[in-house]
């Protein structure tokens, strides 16, 4: 029976990654399903939770503690760990809010100070990764996903990509102001983690993305207007809003997804074989539509298009297609030249991704401020100062006994 392990499979939200998988289970072989964590309690759980759907479809369910014993003859590997929990999340958090920046744990001074907080675990994880299962498939929904991915990479864990489901969603919502069935369409993407754009959207040879703007109504196609679409000669994700500057969402996300982990955990706990009604209040959309579709199409002869953020000729991880199979993985053509306001954002979107790396490379004062200057999340004139309040956190948490 083949493995299929999950690393931070003790967060109770793990039970949206079990519904996904049973949604799908007739796509899947029966998978030996190890969940790994640090919680015992919602390791049982969850476990319960999952025996009750799967087990069933001939699954079997395990559960540890030990991360080698987790790794060891796994074939997948999800890799979801938060590293310093949701307290962690509320330090990235409070480093961008005090200062007036978007609190987002993908973007911008929250996502440096988490990639710097938790790299030195990462690392530890990722050589266990590359010494245990050196030829596992390793899909990595951790955030940063692109650094976080990069630095996984580098750490020696060979066949590691990273996940997410928005350039789908956002192809789906565009069908959707189209009045087309995603069947029915074939579309391109180009850009980094949340920081992408569609730059094709055919119906066969009908290119459909001029249209779009005049076919929304006033409405938005998830946060993007079509003033923002026509300007930029493309549909951007929904961040585009907070990397435009026209977004800026406050802290306390951290705090909300706390309090909701244990309403989750409860329900989970008191009526295992019912679905969680407070998980749905959580988006937990990258699971079925981006990671449970690529773990089938690594079982399917059948090729089929799923978005991944690889390393590319850049040096850095970028967000393509690819078309995946139980015998291929075969990186799509690049998308057509996009609009010269599309090169120029991907430019910047590079240049800040180096930055990042970095600092992760070489964290002191000087880089750290010289990836806030690059970082368009960053609110002018306030880069020295984030950068010395997130130099500051971090030697802190050097003191604390972190591996340099």
């Amino acid at each position: 029976m083949t493995k299929l392990s999950v690393l931070g499979g003790s967060s109770p939200f793990t039970a949206a990654l079990i519904d996904a998988l049973l949604a799908q289970v007739h796509c899947l072989p029966k998978f030996q399903l190890e969940l790994h964590g640090r919680d015992v309690r919602n390791l049982e759980g969850v476990a319960r939770y999952a025996a009750i759907r799967l087990q069933p479809f001939g699954w079997s369910i395990s559960t540890t503690t030990n991360l080698s014993d987790a790794l060891s003859e796994a074939f997948i590997i999800i890799h979801q760990i938060r590293y310093g929990g949701l307290e962690g999340r509320s330090q990235d958090e409070g480093i961008a809010a005090g200062f007036g920046a978007a609190a987002d744990e993908t973007l911008g001074p929250a996502a440096l100070h988490s990639i710097l907080r938790t790299v030195c675990d990462l690392r530890r994880t990722s050589r266990e990764i590359a010494r245990v299962a050196p030829n596992a498939w390793v899909l990595n929904l951790t955030n940063p996903l692109s650094a976080v991915t990069t630095v996984m990479l580098e750490s020696g864990v060979k066949r590691c990509i990273g996940l997410c489901e928005l350039p789908r969603m956002t192809a789906i919502k565009a069908a959707g102001a189209l009045d087309r069935s995603m069947d029915e369409l074939t579309w391109q993407y180009c850009g980094l983690n949340h920081r992408g754009f569609i730059v094709s959207i055919k119906d066969g040879q009908r290119e459909l993305l001029s249209e779009l703007p005049g076919r929304m109504n006033g409405h938005a196609v998830d946060g993007v207007t079509a003033r923002e679409i026509s300007e930029v000669g493309a549909l951007p994700t929904k961040y585009y809003g907070v990397i435009s500057g026209r977004d800026r969402p406050g802290t306390g996300r951290a705090a909300y997804l706390s309090v909701l982990r244990e309403k989750v955990a409860s329900d989970i706990f008191r009526e295992p074989e019912r679905a969680s009604a407070a998980l749905q209040e959580r988006y937990t959309e990258w699971y079925s539509l981006s990671v449970v579709p690529f773990v089938a199409a690594l079982y399917s002869p059948k090729p089929s298009q799923h978005m991944v953020n690889i390393l590319r000729r850049s040096g850095l991880v970028e967000e393509v297609s690819a078309q995946v199979s139980s015998n291929s993985f075969q990186v799509s053509p690049d998308p057509p030249t996009p609009s010269a306001t599309v090169e120029r954002w991907m430019k910047l979107y590079r240049a800040q991704e180096h930055g990042v790396l970095r600092c992760v490379e070489n964290p002191c004062l000087g880089t750290i401020t010289e990836a806030l200057l690059a970082d368009p999340v960053t609110p002018p004139g306030l880069q020295a100062p984030i950068a010395a309040a997130i130099w500051k956190s971090y030697q802190a948490h050097l003191w604390k006994g972190a591996e340099p």
